[in-house]
């Protein structure tokens, strides 16, 4: 196999019954040697056709990413990836199905966060505010805030043992 994928007549390759690939290099006219070997790892299932591996019961899963890992398995490395085009179609039609879902899936969030922005769904209200402030003044009002947290605390313990609070006459 050359570099760009296609098959150079000078190249053997083989599919044992066992459902092992192997393959011999040769010197191809430019006299470059080309490696068409498989890349498998200790199973001997080729890289391809392998699925990635993911915690399904991670609770900092995305749910959308759950469910959809649940129905459609995710490839190792894509066949384009690893310059193997010689996988079987179904593989390469699981692989390109993949790429191209995900690419959708991308192009949508690329298009929601151009509205979410446009709309001003992504920033705070006060955006305006924090841009023009000094970082002093910036952490005297959280000073400010925390202080008055504080005070709403004690405010609202005193508030609710005093409501409590038997008068005996």
């Amino acid at each position: 196999m050359n570099l760009e994928g296609r098959k150079d007549s000078t190249e053997q390759n083989s599919i044992h019954a066992d459902g092992s690939h192997s393959s011999t290099t040769a010197k191809e006219p430019s006299g470059l040697t080309c490696d068409a070997v498989v890349n498998q790892d200790e199973s001997g299932i080729p890289e391809e056709e392998q699925c990635e591996q993911v915690n399904m019961n991670d609770e900092n899963l995305d749910p959308l990413e759950w469910s959809i890992r649940k129905i459609i398995p995710i490839p190792k490395k894509y066949y384009f990836e690893t310059g193997n085009y010689d996988v079987p179609f179904r593989t390469k039609a699981w692989h390109r199905s993949v790429q191209a879902m995900g690419l959708a899936l991308h192009g949508v969030e690329k298009i929601g966060g151009f509205f979410a922005s446009f709309l001003g769904l992504n920033s705070s209200r006060y955006d305006d505010v924090l841009a023009y402030m000094s970082k002093e003044e910036l952490e005297q009002s959280r000073e400010n805030a925390r202080l008055d947290r504080e005070r709403r605390k004690v405010r609202f313990q005193e508030d609710r043992q005093s409501k409590y609070k038997i008068e005996v006459v």
